[in-house]
């Protein structure tokens, strides 16, 4: 808890609430309830650590608040009810998107304009993409402890956070963070199997407005067994066996991603 000294107090108010250093306010009279908290209790104490100790340098990087924050809700359900409960409650979230604008406003002008919640919901579905791409739990939870430990208490800007991922994976997710925040489309993965020969092949392309991006993508090909692919703008193939092409299915639950 990065204000222990400060102390945590949550204030009822007569709004639904807000982040206030040390002191949260909240006045929904306890009836969001998701499981057995309300969500509105925990994004604003979530602010605590997602924009009261690491601050966004732009109003327009209100993601870095939000995104994280909302996500951190799917986290609890995590920690509290298992995996599956963390995939429904974050399928509950994306019901609300619009894809009308993007995550990241516009620079120097105290941006405040939005007229969705996109930065909110959809900010944590990219999280959730980013943690699946990633692959790795124990680097993915220690890369958003680390972000809490190196910007404390401080100013960072979008830059900073996408460097440090980048730094921390050892692999460049640049292209990922131009498409999902600077662009309202979702990247579209376009598929399907052809049999030749005797053999199964699986076409495949990305279709994204930023045509360098790759997407790590799995699909299910059973009930335990699962095909990784590596999508980009050209088409590219992977050949299947028969028992693979009949049960393939895209995991949608998993991706930020349109199946087609």
């Amino acid at each position: 808890y990065p204000f222990y000294r400060d102390g945590f107090a949550l204030v009822e108010t007569f709004y639904w609430g807000m982040e206030h250093q040390g002191a949260i306010a909240y006045g929904n009279k306890y009836e969001n309830n998701i499981g057995d908290w309300d969500y509105i209790i925990i994004h604003e104490s979530g602010h605590e650590w997602w924009g009261n100790s690491v601050s966004c340098s732009d109003h327009a990087e209100l993601w870095i608040h939000e995104s994280f924050c909302t996500y951190t809700e799917a986290l609890l359900m995590e920690c509290a009810y298992g995996y599956k409960a963390y995939l429904r409650y974050l399928d509950i979230n994306k019901k609300r998107f619009t894809n009308k604008e993007p995550i990241l406003g516009l620079y120097s002008v105290n941006y405040n304009y939005w007229e969705d919640s996109d930065m909110y919901y959809k900010g944590a579905w990219v999280l959730h993409t980013l943690r699946t791409m990633i692959g790795d739990d124990a680097l993915w939870f220690s890369i958003l402890k680390g972000i809490q430990e190196k910007y404390r208490l401080g100013i960072v800007s979008s830059p900073e956070i996408i460097q440090y991922i980048n730094q921390r994976t050892g692999k460049d997710y640049t292209p990922f963070f131009k498409q999902y925040l600077e662009y309202s489309s979702i990247p579209q993965l376009q598929y399907y199997v052809k049999k030749k020969g005797k053999k199964y092949i699986l076409h495949y392309r990305l279709f994204a407005d930023v045509k360098e991006l790759r997407l790590n993508i799995m699909f299910a090909t059973g009930n335990t067994s699962t095909l990784k692919i590596d999508a980009g703008s050209e088409w590219e193939e992977a050949e299947l066996t028969k028992e693979q092409a009949d049960q393939l299915k895209f995991m949608h639950n998993y991706y930020l991603v349109n199946a087609v």
